[in-house]
């Protein structure tokens, strides 16, 4: 066009017109046509986007209120520009009906105008870039305290890493300023219709400066990543499935969301630059496809998680939430996150929090939980055992805040004392032995009982209590076994540490999120990043420096999941369980040569022992049917909504009645005497003589009451059932668990439990059943067995089954049992025996060349400011439910640290 003038001028052409600038404004314009329809789609994140907002935790308080504007101030925007752009070229009408005509024939048309709609469009896009400087003073105090943060960890200076880290950080920061400084005073100028700005030229020089800013900001957010030093990290690994992990990417959901040829007119885009950053990402390689796992990386979860903390918790399950109630209770200047899934501390968890949900305060609803799983629970599926009769089995872990303790059977038992002292003496653990580990369970506990309990607590968070609603199921079998076996004694207190071999009432739990976090509001050093998924922990020359970890909103579903890095200045925690922990810790390059090498995941520290050692109670409920008035929770567990509201409502107005219940309420820890012993078998002898006989203390089995049928059997009809319930407390069979989807977080764990490959544990099963089949068949409510949830019995069989039967008087000789009896028993074992929900020892507190992974103070061998705290560090199995156990961890766990970081306040007693 100038050079059309300058010839015109000089008499060489006849009009000052170019054709070939008429050919570029008409191409210009085609583009901006295009433009502008395709950007309606950019309405489809911002939903999302205002979504992520209210989802997922924020630094700050102010970072959330400038979002939700900006939010807002986009979805006006948007609609209100295309109406103007489709009124001025007529695609739609300039006058629409006006609604009043429905009550007046005299309402007038609203008349639309193109130029009205285009400015008030501008203005939002206005407040917009306004609230976005205050978005970007809120970065840079963040920015400023990252910094802080990494210096005063390192105390040597500033690594390569932390450096690049930083550098990139900085440079999003200031292009994001650059770019707001360019579109600020255009979008004023064009929010009023005289404008402010007098020549078009400098129109174009700030356009061209916010969109040539905007470009590298987009063309920056898409690259392909530079490899990262091989001195300084892990390196980038390639999973099974084709993905490459690579380190210090940045990342900007909006900026990828929208294409980087827009960016210039789309400021959305520029949402993200600054604090958005994340260290990591997976990235397609030339021959795969996608992870079976997605959800979008909002910015306000990368805003939360890319910061730096003193402590990070990955995994949020018991342990985890007394550890760091304790820490934060004792230093509110210490941040500590916990990814659900310390100066600031993080507690990363992938499930849900629960707090005062129903489902899950409600003692009687485990069951449900469990019989239509939901998000709070994972389902571990084994392979097929040869020695289950080929089965594969599935154990539940918890999957939300709190673990096991807010989805498990709300049962309340403590381990021998002698377990723990196992844990000093014979695997050499200082400090863990009974005499150190029993004043942190008496200063955990509340236990609401009346009488003189000595090893018991009586102000601590956790409430233990016996239920207020008598029921005549264990009533029964207690009056029944003061009368049969009378061996044995009766207990008032079944939970003593010291002994065993004694009948006595259950407690009831309370979790731990409830008592060491929900209820402590004042916490605020404490953040609680649920929903995500813990990938690894990232490591610099073998000191623990970050967790990775990705959104688990929406599951496993298909796709591609960019995770990101939360930093940390003194430690890791890793608590996620006897399946995660292990897992985390082979995807971080900890664990077994073989292990990784299949995982293609590159070897940090050789520890066979990770994933090894894991271990259960293997249990069995044998149903029988009970009489109509048996108090039973059949009902509550498989009845409708309308036949469970009159028990929900007693609980809620006085906390009583079925509701209350678990129907777990009495039970015994049984040691054999010699005849028992000849039932035992052979197989059980050595056993007995090398770990019960010098222990008077360890049970061999644990038998109890269940007031209901615990089966799936469809074949079952409606009713009322007790069943016998036992489990072996000291299974001689292991297994081990380990990851074989390379980094991929939700690839299917390598899971064989173990159960009963040692033909000494069918021993104990077999004693068990027998044992819990002379009781139940002498209390009242004894109305026979339900056959399929028995042995199959030879034809003729005296121990045969009845599905109709009386009780038999407490002097009525025992049921003789022949060898094809006790073989269809071992049978029967192999192919209903289950989990117990206790799944244990698969990071092991040891010594590192017996299989160990941790040591006595919970540190990981081989690797710097990285601890497991949580059941997977269990030397040796415990005699009882793991909770009260996962409780002596986090509270001995929360000592150490403290002792550790010279943290003051967080006491043994």
């Amino acid at each position: 066009m100038v050079r059309a003038r300058l010839q015109h001028h000089a008499g060489l052409r006849k009009t000052p017109n170019s054709s070939a600038a008429a050919a570029y404004a008409k191409i210009g314009s085609i583009l901006g046509d295009s433009r502008t329809l395709w950007r309606i789609w950019g309405l489809l994140p911002i939903v999302q986007w205002l979504i992520s907002i209210e989802r997922t935790p924020h630094r700050t308080r102010n970072l959330l209120t400038i979002e939700r504007l900006q939010g807002w101030s986009m979805l006006a925007y948007y609609p209100l520009e295309h109406i103007s752009y489709l009124l001025s070229h007529g695609l739609i009408p300039t006058t629409i009906p006006n609604i009043a005509s429905l009550f007046s024939s005299s309402a007038r048309p609203i008349s639309l105008d193109a130029g009205r709609l285009g400015i008030w469009s501008t203005r939002f896009w206005a407040l917009y870039v306004l609230l976005q400087f205050a978005h970007l003073r809120e970065d840079r105090k963040l920015l400023q305290a990252r910094q802080r943060n990494l210096r005063k960890g390192k105390g040597t200076g500033l690594s390569s890493v932390d450096k690049r880290e930083l550098k990139q950080r900085w440079n999003a920061y200031w292009t994001e300023l650059v770019t707001n400084l360019a579109y600020l005073p255009l979008t004023i100028h064009w929010s009023l219709e005289k404008g402010i700005i007098k020549n078009d030229v400098w129109v174009g020089a700030l356009g061209l400066i916010a969109g040539v800013a905007s470009f590298r900001s987009g063309w920056k957010a898409t690259a392909l990543p530079s490899p990262p030093p091989v001195t300084e990290d892990i390196g980038a690994e390639v999973d099974v499935e084709g993905y490459e992990v690579a380190t210090d990417q940045r990342l900007a959901t909006q900026d990828r969301i929208f294409s980087p040829v827009l960016v210039a007119i789309n400021i959305l885009s520029q949402n993200t630059s600054c604090d958005a950053i994340a260290a990591s990402t997976y990235k397609y390689t030339e021959a795969h496809t996608s992870l079976p796992f997605v959800g979008p990386l909002t910015e306000n979860a990368m805003s939360a998680t890319n910061e730096s903390f003193d402590i990070i918790f990955a995994g949020g399950g018991a342990a985890a939430c007394v550890t760091a109630g304790r820490l934060a209770q004792a230093d509110p200047q210490l941040k500590i996150l916990t990814i659900s899934d310390f100066n600031n501390g993080q507690i990363l968890e992938a499930g849900p929090l629960t707090q005062d949900m129903p489902d899950h305060i409600q003692p009687a609803r485990y069951f449900s939980n469990l019989l239509r799983p939901s998000e709070t629970l994972t389902m571990h599926t084994s392979k097929p055992s040869a020695a289950l009769a080929g089965r594969s089995v599935v154990v539940p872990s918890g999957r939300c805040l709190g673990g096991g303790s807010s989805v498990n059977f709300t049962m309340y038992t403590r381990a021998a004392a002698s377990d723990y002292d196992d844990w000093e003496s014979v695997h050499g653990n200082p400090g863990w032995g009974s005499k150190h580990l029993i004043p942190l369970l008496e200063k955990a506990e509340t236990f609401q009982a009346n009488g003189d309990f000595p090893t018991h607590g009586t102000s601590g968070p956790i409430k233990a209590s016996f239920s207020p609603t008598e029921n005549n199921v264990g009533a029964q079998f207690l009056a029944v076994a003061s009368q049969y076996d009378k061996e044995r004694e009766s207990t008032n207190d079944a939970n003593a540490f010291f002994k065993c071999n004694a009948y006595g009432t259950n407690g009831r739990r309370s979790d731990t999120p409830h008592n060491y976090i929900y209820n402590h509001p004042e916490y605020t050093n404490l953040m609680i990043l649920e929903r995500r998924r813990v990938v690894r922990v990232i490591f610099e020359n073998l000191r623990a420096v970050g967790v990775e970890h990705v959104s688990d909103l929406n599951h496993q579903s298909d796709g591609v999941q960019e995770p990101s890095i939360s930093y940390v200045a003194k430690l890791v925690v890793v608590s996620a369980g006897a399946f995660g922990s292990p897992a985390i810790l082979e995807r971080s390059g900890i664990g077994g040569k073989d292990v990784l090498e299949k995982n293609k995941i590159t070897q940090l520290v050789e520890l066979p022992g990770v994933g090894e050692h894991y271990m259960d109670h293997n249990l069995i409920f044998a149903p029988y049917f009970a009489s109509q008035d048996a108090d039973t929770m059949d009902v509550i567990f498989r009845g409708s909504d309308a036949e469970l509201e009159p028990f929900v409502k007693t609980w809620v107005q006085d906390g009583k009645g079925l509701m209350a219940q678990n129907a777990l309420d009495a039970g015994v820890k049984l040691r054999p005497n010699a005849e028992d012993l000849k039932e035992l078998g052979p197989a059980f002898e050595s056993r007995w003589k090398s770990y019960f006989e010098n222990a008077p203390d360890k049970p061999v089995v644990w038998l109890g009451t269940f007031a209901a049928y615990a089966g799936n059997d469809p074949a079952a009809p409606r009713g009322k059932y007790f069943s016998a319930t036992y489990y072996t407390e000291y299974p001689v069979s292991t297994g081990r668990v380990h990851i074989t989807g390379g980094l991929n977080p939700y690839g299917k764990l390598d899971f064989e439990p173990g159960y009963l490959d040692d033909p000494a544990d069918l021993g104990v099963l077999r004693w068990g059943y027998k044992k819990g089949r002379e009781l139940f068949r002498r209390m009242d409510i004894y109305r026979g067995e339900f056959a399929l949830g028995h042995p199959e019995y030879p034809r003729g069989s005296k121990a045969g089954t009845s599905e109709s039967a009386q009780p038999v008087a407490i002097d009525s000789p025992d049921i003789s049992y022949s060898a094809e009896d006790d073989h269809a028993i071992d049978e029967y074992h192999r192919k209903f025996v289950a989990t117990s929900w206790h799944s244990i020892g698969t990071c092991a507190m040891k010594q590192r060349r017996e299989g160990g992974v941790v040591d006595s103070k919970l540190n990981v061998y081989g690797v710097q400011n990285l601890k497991v705290a949580d059941v997977s560090i269990t030397p040796s199995n415990v005699a009882a439910n793991t909770y009260n156990t996962a409780l002596a961890i986090g509270e001995k766990a929360a000592v150490i640290i403290a002792q550790d970081l010279g943290i003051l306040g967080v006491t043994e007693t």
